[in-house]
C-alpha cells in the first residue's frame, strides 16, 4: 500500500482440553509404615471408632487385589488418578499499520484484542495404593475392628471437585520505533498498554460420605458441589516498554544493549485459587506480576567461528505461586526473584565440514520478597548446564551425505522447590547420531539418547513440602534408547 505496510492476523480455536493423568503422592513407604499410620488415623477418629462398635484397632490384613498377601518390607506408594476436563474456546486478533517516516525510520502502530473461556470440571485426589516397583499392583488393606482402609487399591477419596465458567478478554494498543541512524547503528524502542477483564463463577463445595458407611474410609469426606456457587471479577492494566540499540564493531562483529519492563496478567486459576471476591481485589495477595530484564552482548560469525555472549539481569516481583499438596491441601503464596547470568552459543570451525559447538549458561537466581523463601535458589534452576556437540559432514556423490554428530549434556545440581528442601543432583548424558541424506529426497537417521545410561532427576515431589530421606518420587531421566526413523520428501 505505497508506503504504508498493514497486517492482520486473527486465530479462533475451539476444543476440548482434558487431562486424565497419575499423580503421586507422599514417598514411597513400607506396607508395615503404611498401616501404622491407618490405624492411628482410624483410631484418632471417633465417629469411624463409633461405627466399629468403639472397637480399636491393632493390625491390619493387606492384600493385593489379584490375591496373596503383602510382606511387611513392601515398600508401597500412593498415587492419585485425576481428572480435569476443560472445554476451550478463544478468538484473537492483532492490526499492525507501519510507515517509514523519514529515512531509515520506521514507526509501527497497532491494536490487539482477545476473548477466551473455559468451562472447567475437576476430580482431583482419587488416591490409589500399590507397590512401589514397575507393573505396580493395588493393595487392599482392612483393620480388624472393620474398618476398610483401601479397596480394590482405593485408599483416598476425591478431594477437590470444583465445577466452574471462567471468562476473559485482553486489549491493547502499542506502539514502536526501529531507526537505523548510520550504517553501524541502529535503536528501536516500543511501547504498550494492556487491559484486562477475567471473571469466575465457581462451585461452591461440601464434603460427605458417598457410600453413608463411615467404616469405609477411603471414602469419607468425598468433596463435592453443594448447589451454590461463588462469583469473583477481576480488572487490571498494564503497561510495558522496551528499547534497545545494535552497534557493528565490524563487518563480521557488533554489540547490542537492551532493557524490558513486562507484565503478565491474573489467570483463572489465579481466581480459583483466591476463593472469594475480597482475595482476588486484594493486590498483596494476588498482585499483577512485573517482569524486568536488562542484557548486554556480542556476537560474531564468519566462515571459521560464530560467537553470541548475552550477560543478562532479570527481576520478577509479585509472583504468585500455588502447590496443591498430596493430602489436598492448597498452599498459596507470593514472591520476586532475581537473577545474573550469562548465556553463550559457540561454534568453531576448524576444518572443512568440521563444527565443534558449545551452548548453555551460568547464572544465579534467588527469591526474594518473601521471607519463607528470601535468599534461596530459584527451583529448577541450576547454575550451570551446557551442551558440547562435534558434527562431521563426509559427501560422497551427487548431493549425498553422512553426517556424524554427538552430544556432551551437563546439566548442574538444582532444587526442586521454592524452600531448597528437595535436592537434585547433577548429571551428564551423551548422546550420539548418524544421519544419511541421500539426495534431496530421501534422509535415514540413527539416534542413540543417553547412551551412558545416567541417572538423572529432572523434577522433585511437588506434593510435598519437604525433602525426606529415603525413597522418594521424582521424574527421572529415561534411560538408553534407540530410534531410527526414515524421511521422504515428495
Amino acid at each position: 500500500m505505497g508506503d504504508w505496510s498493514v497486517s492482520n492476523k486473527f486465530n479462533h480455536f475451539s476444543g476440548d482440553l482434558n487431562t486424565n493423568a497419575m499423580f503421586t503422592g507422599n514417598n514411597p513407604l513400607s506396607m508395615a509404615d503404611y498401616t501404622a499410620a491407618a490405624i492411628k488415623s482410624a483410631n484418632s477418629n471417633a465417629a469411624v471408632v463409633a461405627a466399629a462398635g468403639g472397637k480399636l484397632a491393632t493390625s491390619a490384613n493387606t492384600t493385593f487385589v489379584h490375591g496373596g498377601n503383602v510382606a511387611a518390607d513392601q515398600q508401597v506408594v500412593q498415587a492419585g488418578l485425576w481428572a480435569v476436563e476443560k472445554k476451550l474456546s478463544s478468538f484473537t486478533d492483532e492490526l499492525r499499520v507501519s510507515k517509514e517516516v523519514g529515512k531509515d525510520n520506521t514507526v509501527t502502530v497497532g491494536g490487539y484484542f482477545a476473548d477466551y473461556s473455559s468451562r472447567d470440571v475437576w476430580y482431583l485426589g482419587n488416591s490409589h495404593l500399590m507397590t512401589a516397583v514397575p507393573n505396580a499392583s493395588l493393595i487392599n488393606v482392612t483393620l480388624d475392628n472393620g474398618v476398610v482402609v483401601s479397596k480394590n487399591g482405593t485408599d483416598g477419596n476425591v478431594f477437590y471437585a470444583p465445577v466452574a465458567s471462567y471468562d476473559g478478554n485482553n486489549t491493547a494498543v502499542f506502539v514502536s520505533d526501529e531507526w537505523k541512524i548510520n550504517d553501524r547503528i541502529k535503536v528501536d524502542a516500543g511501547v504498550r498498554h494492556e487491559r484486562q477483564r477475567v471473571s469466575a463463577t465457581i462451585s461452591n463445595l461440601m464434603s460427605g460420605d458417598t457410600d453413608n458407611n463411615p467404616l469405609t474410609v477411603y471414602n469419607n469426606g468425598t468433596s463435592m458441589p453443594n448447589g451454590s456457587n461463588t462469583f469473583i471479577d477481576r480488572k487490571d492494566s498494564a503497561n510495558s516498554f522496551t528499547i534497545g540499540g545494535n552497534y557493528k564493531l565490524s563487518k563480521d562483529a557488533s554489540v547490542f544493549v537492551r532493557a524490558n519492563r513486562g507484565h503478565t496478567f491474573v489467570s483463572f486459576d489465579d481466581l480459583r485459587g483466591a476463593g472469594s471476591q475480597a482475595a482476588a481485589n486484594d493486590r498483596s495477595v494476588l498482585p499483577t506480576p512485573k517482569v524486568s530484564q536488562y542484557e548486554i552482548g556480542f556476537k560474531t560469525a564468519n566462515s571459521f567461528y560464530s560467537a553470541y555472549v548475552n550477560a543478562f539481569h532479570t527481576e520478577f516481583d509479585g509472583i504468585a505461586f500455588s502447590q496443591i499438596l498430596a493430602n489436598g491441601t492448597t498452599l498459596n503464596s507470593v514472591s520476586g526473584s532475581k537473577g545474573n547470568g550469562v548465556e553463550f552459543e559457540l561454534a568453531l570451525r576448524p576444518l572443512a565440514n568440521l563444527q565443534l559447538s558449545l551452548t548453555g549458561d551460568y547464572q544465579k537466581s534467588e527469591y526474594r520478597d518473601n521471607p519463607a523463601t528470601a535468599g534461596n535458589t530459584v527451583q529448577r534452576q541450576p547454575k550451570l548446564q551446557f551442551r558440547f556437540t562435534p558434527t562431521y559432514r563426509i559427501p560422497f556423490g551427487d548431493n549425498n551425505s553422512v553426517k556424524l554428530y554427538g552430544t556432551y549434556t551437563s546439566i548442574g545440581e538444582r532444587y526442586a522447590d521454592q524452600a531448597n528442601q528437595q535436592y537434585l543432583p547433577s548429571y551428564r548424558t551423551i548422546d550420539l547420531g548418524v544421519l544419511a541424506s541421500l539426495g534431496e529426497k530421501i534422509e535415514l537417521r540413527l539416534n542413540a539418547s543417553n547412551v551412558n545410561n545416567a541417572l538423572g532427576l529432572t523434577e522433585g515431589n511437588s506434593r510435598l513440602t519437604t525433602g525426606g530421606s529415603g525413597p522418594i518420587n521424582a521424574r527421572p531421566l529415561f534411560g538408553r534408547s534407540v530410534e531410527a526413523s526414515l524421511l521422504y520428501r515428495f
